[in-house]
């Protein structure tokens, strides 16, 4: 199975959404190295894709949400799962994608948001994210 971390950040009742190169609307988000842990890898995805320091997030503790779904790696078809951490942003610098990223956008943490992803993992996620909203403002 392959394992990566990201963070679905929250300011003022959006969340942070990159584009990448292929057009796919995703968080930021990558694969977890030898010797890191999940929360270490997904903070470092985290600066690497935005540019922010991890003193810009608060990470919300026991909102934690997980992906999983089938990949094409290397010529075979492995499982993949994604552990998000929810996060507040808690800093003011502006967000710098990285070159894996054409746009970037705060997108309104409402029901609307699940047409704006394309894959059933991730709306499933702004269904847990709606639920739990009221605890997270």
């Amino acid at each position: 199975m392959i394992i990566s971390a990201g963070i679905i950040l929250i300011k003022d009742g959006s969340i942070l959404l990159l584009r990448n190169r292929k057009g796919h609307i995703d968080f930021p988000k990558g694969h977890v190295e030898e010797g890191e842990s999940i929360l270490e890898a997904a903070i470092r995805e985290f600066k690497e894709e935005t540019g922010l320091s991890d003193k810009d997030i608060y990470i919300i503790p026991g909102k934690e949400y997980v992906m999983e779904y089938p990949v094409l790696e290397k010529g075979e078809i492995q499982n993949k799962r994604v552990i998000l951490f929810l996060a507040k942003y808690v800093g003011k610098d502006e967000v710098k994608i990285s070159k894996e990223h054409s746009e970037y956008k705060w997108a309104p943490l409402d029901e609307k948001l699940e047409k704006d992803l394309k894959y059933p993992e991730q709306k499933n996620i702004i269904k847990q994210l709606l639920k739990d909203i009221q605890e997270i403002k």
